[in-house]
């Protein structure tokens, strides 16, 4: 099994959702900025998106993130194949969380915000 650490911003609000068989689960994306240079010297920047999948306490607490929170994620990765609805066939990166953590710095931040 693979694992990963991904640092990046919540793409929106999450949604606490149940299995058919009652477990918790949230399902969302992150944002993560990355910098680099080409060879000639030219600074880039992009953006990488990461499926976030939390299961049980973990789905629990994260119900409360809000878009653009600032997040540390760290689980397990893997790919899954689909055939799509044009029998077109798919693969899909998914990160199952194990921990998410948010810096005193933005927790901080984000009191700040709702005192304005």
């Amino acid at each position: 099994m693979a694992t990963i650490e991904i640092t990046g911003r919540v793409v929106k609000d999450v949604v606490l959702e149940r299995t058919p068989n009652g477990k918790e689960i949230t399902s969302f994306s992150i944002a993560s900025n990355r910098k680099y240079t080409d060879d000639k010297g030219k600074q880039h920047d992009e953006v990488d998106f990461y499926h976030i999948t939390c299961w049980k306490d973990l789905a629990v607490a994260t119900q409360f993130l809000k878009k653009g929170n600032k997040i540390r994620v760290r689980g397990f990765c893997q790919y899954k194949n689909w055939v799509d609805q044009d029998e077109v066939p798919r693969t899909t990166f998914e990160v199952t969380a194990t921990d998410i953590s948010m810096s005193i710095f933005t927790i901080f931040a984000n009191i700040l915000k709702k005192k304005d």
